[in-house]
C-alpha cells in the first residue's frame, strides 16, 4: 500500500471542498465551520485561514494563484486577495446556495451559479453583476468558460449542458 506524500490537518472540523492553485503549489480547503485554510504544499504549513459567516459551498482559485473565490450557503460570493489576506469584495445576488464558481481565463469575469437556478456573470474590477442568466430547469451545479471567454457552459441536474454567449447573455445552444 502506498503512503500519502503529505497529510495536512485542517483548522476546522470537517473539510467540505478542496481546490488546487494553477501552479500546484497551494491548496485551499473549505471547512464545515465556514473557514478556508490555504496551505503551502512545499512546507505543509497553513499560510492563512480565511473566515466567512456561512458554510462554503463553492471554491475556486483564479489562474494567477493570488485570488480565491468562495461561494456560500447564504448566497454570498467572497473574492479574496491571498497576498494581503483580505476580502476584496462580497457579492450577493443568489437567494440560496452558491454551488459553482468559475473565473474567466483573463480573470476579468467571475460566474456563479446556485440553488436559485440562475447564473450571475460578475465584472470583478467593478464588483457588479453584468448579466443574470435565467431559465435553468434545476439547480446549477457546474460552470466553465470557453478559452476565449465568449461562451459559458452551465451544468445542472437535468443531464444537459446549456451554453450561453457571455457578452450578450443569449442562449447559444443546449447539449443533451
Amino acid at each position: 500500500m502506498r503512503k500519502p506524500v503529505r497529510t495536512l490537518t485542517a483548522s476546522g472540523k470537517k473539510v467540505n471542498l478542496l481546490t488546487f492553485s494553477s501552479s500546484g503549489e497551494t491548496i485551499a480547503a473549505a471547512n464545515e465551520d465556514g473557514t478556508i485554510d490555504v496551505w503551502n504544499l512545499a512546507s505543509g504549513e497553513i499560510e492563512t485561514t480565511l473566515r466567512t459567516d456561512s458554510k462554503i459551498t463553492a471554491l475556486r482559485f483564479a489562474r494567477g494563484d493570488k485570488t480565491l473565490a468562495s461561494g456560500s450557503a447564504d448566497g454570498k460570493i467572497s473574492v479574496w486577495d491571498l497576498r494581503s489576506r483580505n476580502q476584496l469584495m462580497a457579492l450577493k445576488k443568489h437567494t440560496g446556495n452558491v454551488n459553482a464558481i468559475a473565473f474567466s481565463p483573463d480573470e476579468t469575469l467571475l460566474a456563479s451559479g446556485g440553488d436559485d437556478r440562475t447564473v450571475v456573470i460578475w465584472e470583478i474590477a467593478k464588483g457588479k453583476a453584468r448579466k443574470t442568466l435565467k431559465g435553468h430547469d434545476l439547480i446549477v451545479t457546474s460552470l466553465a468558460f470557453s478559452p476565449d471567454a465568449t461562451l459559458l457552459a452551465v451544468g445542472s441536474g437535468n443531464a444537459s449542458v446549456v451554453i450561453w454567449e457571455v457578452q450578450t447573455g443569449k442562449l447559444s445552444r443546449v447539449l443533451r
